[in-house]
């Protein structure tokens, strides 16, 4: 069905638009008031593993 082909390239467009705005804000931040990378960076990691995590249950 290419209407289903189409609704998962936006899906995925819009998740990497999505992840391209909040990563350099998420850094931004947790650079200002902690220092460090390392908390952003398990946030995003968190973001992954869910992310992973629905996509699995789904398949």
């Amino acid at each position: 069905p290419p209407q289903h082909t189409r609704y998962l390239a936006g899906l995925l467009t819009t998740g990497y638009a999505i992840g391209q705005l909040v990563g350099p804000v998420t850094s931004a931040l947790s650079s200002h008031f902690t220092g460090q990378l390392e908390p952003a960076l398990w946030l995003a990691g968190v973001a992954l593993f869910i992310g992973g995590a629905l996509v699995w249950r789904r398949a």
